[in-house]
């Protein structure tokens, strides 16, 4: 019952945060499927999503988004390893990562490479104060690339 709790409320939040990354101008927005298998008449889950949401940004940079809901603090360990390493690799790829954050104070689109560069790393999370001031704004260049 409660996982099926926690899939409703996911969807709930990649609902919010995609209308989110549309109002803040990115494009094509989409959710990514977790990949299925209908074994027997029932659906199976055989694999992990690359991240919850995809979308093109800026210049059709490539967008990765993983969605997080936590009610007070995120931390490193809400993210799965496969998490973190997709949001890392993508960005050494030359995308631009992104978390979103929906917490009881709203929701926040957080830049990956900021969060990393500010430490945000095993042991570490961050709080709303924290993600009000880093998080993308309407018209704001997403990474230290477009900037230069």
């Amino acid at each position: 019952m409660n996982n099926r709790r926690n899939q409703r409320i996911g969807a709930q939040v990649e609902r919010i945060a995609a209308l989110r990354l549309i109002y803040l101008g990115f494009k094509m927005v989409c959710r990514i499927s977790t990949p299925t298998a209908i074994i027997r008449g029932k659906r199976i889950f055989c694999g992990k999503a690359e991240g919850d949401l995809r979308a093109v940004g800026p210049g059709g940079t490539s967008v990765l988004v993983e969605c997080k809901s936590r009610p007070e603090r995120l931390t490193f360990s809400d993210l799965e390893k496969h998490q973190s390493a997709r949001l890392d690799e993508h960005l050494a790829l030359g995308g631009i990562s992104l978390v979103a954050w929906h917490n009881s104070d709203g929701i926040y689109v957080l830049p990956w490479d900021i969060m990393r560069a500010q430490g945000f790393g095993k042991g570490h999370g961050i709080g709303s104060e924290w993600a009000a001031k880093n998080e993308i704004k309407p018209n704001q260049k997403t990474t230290d690339k477009e900037s230069k």
